[in-house]
């Protein structure tokens, strides 16, 4: 898979554990090229309004449940919401390749590589006793272990959904930056047993384990955290916005004819990149969040190691007509007016 070089695309599909009504609670789309070793992420809210002819969905999230209360079969279900995402995608990419974990397969696997760091930024309370779920976290850093983290990415808030998928996208950030640990490698055949006993992927053996491999080289600085373009609807389900998406996808893949792709009908309108050079930690994050929430399409934000300074403006002058008409004559003799000097 990876020797060949060529971009690579699937999805990652985070599951609830209620047999009877099993959702995709998480949808991430994944492209990376092994060549640059760049990696594309555009998180697909679960409220994502899909209605393909010939069903009754209204959201993305419910061709999973449907597929697997069909045929009990976590696999059937995968590739079913694989060509979904194909389709929902307009036909630009296909996607091959899934990774699907449910909730204790992911607090496993949290656990076994240590953990994650995160910053919270405001509390975050959440109780349903229905479902026994208890969210409660303070402002600040915490170290969280899998069942924390659980929570974490679970959570909704008064932001909805755009704020739990940008709360995920951090954390998976996180995760993925703790593979350049090099004391991490020797838990590979640990995280490849759990992935065997926890995770439905159509990958084999040796991709998996060159996958987790080539995570110790990958930096952050190289990761680009996108939401899918759009904006919410009345009913609350998020409408996709297919100019931006076009374009979205004109940047993943690049020449759209070099990709074997049908070009794109329209272009984009306005896609953004947030990179915060104040100084001021969780800014890029904090002006992202807004930014998304009023239907822009952020496709990347980060941090500078180091606050710059404001760049320098030349106080703009009136040019002079004597001088314009004198530099004029001069080129057209062959003459190079310079700042002290003309060289001809």
């Amino acid at each position: 898979m990876l020797r060949s070089g060529s971009p690579i695309n699937g999805i990652l599909i985070g599951t609830d554990w209620v047999d009877y009504a099993r959702h995709s609670d998480t949808l991430v789309f994944v492209n990376y090229a092994p060549a640059n070793r760049f990696l594309n992420i555009i998180s697909i809210p679960r409220d994502t309004h899909f209605s393909p002819e010939g069903y009754h969905f209204n959201r993305i999230n419910e061709v999973y449940a449907y597929n697997y209360k069909t045929k009990k079969d976590d696999h059937y279900a995968c590739r079913q919401l694989s060509l979904a995402v194909e389709e929902l995608f307009a036909g630009r990419v296909n996607i091959p390749y899934y990774v699907q974990i449910n909730y204790a397969g992911f607090k496993k696997f949290i656990d076994l590589i240590g953990g994650a760091d995160i910053e919270i930024e405001e509390p975050m309370n959440y109780d349903d006793n229905a479902q026994n779920l208890h969210i409660h976290f303070d402002a600040g850093k915490h170290h969280l272990d899998g069942a924390r983290a659980l929570e974490f990415v679970r959570f909704r808030g008064k932001s909805g959904d755009l704020g739990r998928v940008f709360r995920q996208q951090r954390f998976l950030k996180s995760v993925l930056s703790k593979f350049r640990n090099p004391a991490l490698i020797v838990r590979i055949p640990q995280i490849v047993d759990i992935f065997f006993r926890e995770v439905k992927t159509d990958l084999s053996l040796w991709d998996m384990l060159v996958c987790l491999i080539e995570l110790k080289d990958l930096r952050t600085d190289d990761i680009c955290l996108a939401q899918l373009p759009g904006a919410p609807r009345r009913d609350l389900l998020w409408q996709v916005d297919s100019e931006n998406l076009q374009g979205l996808f004109d940047k993943i893949l690049g020449s759209t004819a070099a990709a074997g792709m049908a070009p794109a009908v329209t272009g984009p309108k306005i896609r953004l990149e947030v990179w915060n050079a104040s100084g001021k930690t969780k800014l890029a994050e904090k002006v992202t969040w807004l930014l998304r929430g009023q239907g822009f399409d952020v496709i990347n934000y980060g941090t500078y190691a180091q606050p710059r300074k404001k760049p320098y403006k030349r106080p703009y002058r009136q040019p002079s007509f004597r001088s314009e008409n004198r530099n004029h004559s001069l080129l057209r003799r062959g003459c190079y007016p310079l700042r002290r000097k003309t060289l001809c």
